[in-house]
């Protein structure tokens, strides 16, 4: 009898434990139908409607940021940008911007540590990647970096993508959280626009740029056959910027020290060597 007992009660438990297990597991059904996770910056759902104002587009290949309505698709604002040089560019794709990071996100100033510099209106696109003006040497308007400024257009960045201070500002106050962003090559060259979105000479408010006053300075030329060497800074990560002047080049002289012209040329200011120039009198 109590064999038959035992036998019953292990029958009992043995036919219960598959039920158990099943109650923990998924049906393949389940399984198939979870929304995968979206590898962006602010995951949205692929059914969920885009309702943000503006879509941001950054071409890599003319160098480009544009802003599109994201109703009508009309152009809002194109801008000249500095994205990353090759090996340090952030990846192609779709982003949405996510909510800000720092307490420095989208705000005038923001210091980066890692190159030592100042850059205005952070907007961050994922991670360490962001929207930011052109790098200032120290957190004022007449320290900008110029090598920077006139490198816009071209892919010299560490990775983020560089604006003029002006668009930077407006992307920051404009394209908020959930702002889609792409990132693309359109692998065909659009000299016409680039050029008309070039940039000049920097505004009155980054210092005086300007080559239109000869009564200020002296003019000089290039005596030096093999050139004369500009040096006008550093770059932002603190390599030294060296820019040769042809022979015979003019240049005028801002100041003058025991060895060295201040000098100005074609919008680029920095020191040259005494002995490599001649004062016209």
């Amino acid at each position: 009898m109590k064999r038959k007992i035992i036998a019953l009660m292990l029958a009992a438990l043995f036919l219960a434990a598959p039920a158990f297990a099943e109650s923990n597991r998924e049906t393949p059904s389940e399984a198939v139908t979870k929304a995968p996770v979206r590898a962006t910056s602010t995951p949205v759902p692929d059914d969920m409607p885009y309702e943000m104002p503006y879509e941001i587009k950054v071409d890599y290949t003319n160098q480009i940021t544009t802003v599109y309505d994201s109703v009508t698709g009309e152009i809002v604002r194109q801008m000249i940008c500095s994205a990353g040089e090759e090996g340090s560019e952030f990846a192609e794709g779709v982003y949405y911007l996510p909510a800000n990071a720092r307490d420095t996100d989208r705000t005038e100033w923001a210091y980066i540590h890692k190159y030592n510099c100042y850059v205005k209106y952070v907007t961050r696109i994922k991670g360490g990647y962001l929207f930011h003006s052109v790098p200032f040497h120290s957190k004022k308007l007449t320290k900008l970096d110029s090598y920077a400024w006139y490198s816009m257009g071209s892919a010299v960045s560490h990775g983020c993508i560089r604006l003029v201070p002006e668009d930077a500002e407006w992307i920051a106050k404009n394209c908020l959280e959930g702002t889609r962003v792409t990132i693309y090559r359109s692998n065909e060259v659009d000299e016409e626009l680039r050029q008309s979105l070039a940039l000049g000479v920097p505004g009155e408010q980054y210092g005086d740029y300007s080559l239109d006053a000869p009564e200020k300075y002296k003019l000089a030329t290039v005596t030096e056959e093999s050139g004369a060497t500009l040096f006008s800074g550093k770059k932002s990560g603190g390599e030294s910027i060296y820019i040769k002047i042809p022979l015979g080049s003019e240049v005028y002289v801002t100041r003058t020290d025991k060895y060295y012209y201040h000098v100005k040329y074609q919008y680029l200011t920095g020191v040259v060597p005494k002995k490599h120039l001649e004062i016209v009198e």
